[in-house]
């Protein structure tokens, strides 16, 4: 994306040459923004919060239900593993 967005500027001004001299143009450091919002940070810890909480849940509540001793993220499995994405959905409803 940065590169896309480098060379679209540079592309504006290649193509503007003298109108790029009467243009004002700004920057932002986005994630620097973002790291010192304090709203940013609350939203961060409530979710955190919440992901701890379902954690917990399915720690206790999928192990004793289904007999599981380990449930693992879809994400980090390659192969195998019986998949209860539906029943933690309708338990999470």
């Amino acid at each position: 994306m940065q590169r896309t967005l480098l060379l679209g500027l540079i592309a504006l001004v290649l193509g503007t040459g003298a109108a790029m001299a009467e243009q004002k143009i700004a920057v932002v450091d986005v994630p620097a923004v973002v790291a010192k919002s304090a709203q940013v940070q609350a939203l961060k810890k409530e979710q955190q919060a919440k992901i701890q909480d379902l954690e917990k849940w399915l720690k206790t509540a999928q192990a004793k239900a289904k007999g599981y001793n380990m449930v693992i993220s879809k994400d980090v499995v390659i192969y195998g593993g019986d998949d209860i994405t539906a029943d933690v959905q309708k338990a999470v409803k």
